[in-house]
Order: structure tokens, then sequence, then C-alpha cells
């Protein structure tokens, strides 16, 4: 037998690993789909936010109502909706369906007088993980982002 042959048997029967190997998302992390009244994370002018989902659009993106804290007090700023890629916000597992479908009908009746979007991928979200994972990857599998490797 050659010594091309069996390179080639050995190559083709092992698994080929990955490096780095790829991110794994906990089940109650799955980006889609999330229910109206999902409480998710996301991300505008580097400042980490939080807000309700109120649906989706036709394209897929949440409608989110974002929390603002007034004087102490945290409310929702309904006049306002953040439209954003369900890969691009942090699913924290908590939702109240109530709270969403109110939501929902009072952006029906009352379209939000503003539409904003975010700026980058959320730290817990999937696109930013993923991300993560190829720069790690284009850095010769060391682990974080950019820099020179090093942990």
């Amino acid at each position: 037998m050659s010594l091309l042959l069996v390179a080639t048997l050995v190559a083709s029967s092992a698994p080929q690993q990955l490096h780095p190997p790829l991110p794994v998302f906990p089940s109650g992390n799955l980006p889609v789909p999330q229910p109206p009244g999902s409480i998710v994370g996301f991300v505008h002018e580097k400042k980490q936010h939080f807000g309700v989902t109120s649906g989706s659009d036709n394209k897929g993106h949440y409608n989110i109502v974002p929390f603002v804290h007034r004087q102490g007090q945290s409310d929702l700023l309904q006049e306002v909706v953040v439209k954003a890629h369900p890969f691009d916000v942090h699913h924290t597992g908590h939702v109240n369906p109530e709270l969403g479908a109110v939501l929902k009908e009072e952006h029906r009746q009352i379209p939000p007088s503003f539409v904003i979007h975010p700026t980058e991928p959320h730290p817990k979200s999937v696109n930013h993980q993923v991300a993560a994972h190829l720069a790690a990857g284009a850095n010769g599998g060391h682990r974080g982002v950019g820099g020179h490797g090093r942990s």
C-alpha cells in the first residue's frame, strides 16, 4: 500500500477538528423565534440597553420597545421602536407575553414616532460570538479578538 493511499485513508477516517471549536449556545438562549414580550438586550451607540419585544416585521427583525431610566424608575419608551436582527440581540430568557401583546396592540394603533437600529451586536448575541470565534481563528487559534492572542 502506498504512503499516499495510507495518508488519504487516515485523513478521511479521522474526525476533523475545528480550531478554535465552534461556540456552543445553551438551549435556553436560542435566538429565534422569540415571542412578543421577550426581554432582550441590544447595543446602541456603545451602550448596552434592554427592551421588550412587541413582535417582528416582515423581514424577521424584532420590534423592541426600549427601557429608559428616569428619576430612579424604569419605564418603557413607547414612542421609540428598535428594529434589530434576532442574531444581534441578547435573549435573556425572560418573557412577559401579556406585556408583549399590549405593546404590539399599542404600536398597531399608534405607530412609534422614532425608529432606531442597534449600532453593533450585543456581546452575548450570536453574531458577536461568531465574530469572536472567527477572529480567534484568524489569530492562529488564540483566544480573544485582535491583540497578540494572549489571554
